[in-house]
Parts: C-alpha cells; structure tokens; sequence
C-alpha cells in the first residue's frame, strides 16, 4: 500500500508543478526572466506554509485517535 501512496503523491506534485515549469521555460526563452523568477517566490510564499499547516492539522488528527503508546 505504501508504494501507491507514493507513486500517487508523486503524480500529484508532477501535475501540481507543471504549469508553474512551463511558466519558467517560456520566460527564460523569451528572455524576460523576472516573470519565472515572481512565479517561483510568489508559488513557494503561498505553498509552504499551506503545506506545513496541513500536515499539522493531519498529523494531529491522527495521533489523536491513535495514541502512541
């Protein structure tokens, strides 16, 4: 089960990436490279905390009703 968890979690972050690599790729091939550069710090400022607090949230959640013994 753990190698589908996986191999699932990885597909989502290809796909959830894609868009913002294409972005880049075609700024640095038209030589405006400040719009990479924004999406790049502008995608990470947003994504990292939301993902710190879901996992947080989903951590406790599970500790929770499965206490360590």
């Amino acid at each position: 089960m753990g190698t589908h968890r996986f191999g699932r979690s990885c597909f989502l972050a290809i796909v959830t990436a894609s868009p913002e690599v294409a972005v880049n790729i075609t700024s640095a091939a038209r030589g405006v490279s400040n719009i990479g550069l924004g999406n790049l710090l502008g995608s990470n400022i947003i994504s990292i905390p939301l993902m710190v607090t879901i996992a947080y949230f989903a951590s406790r959640k599970q500790f929770k009703n499965n206490p360590i013994s």
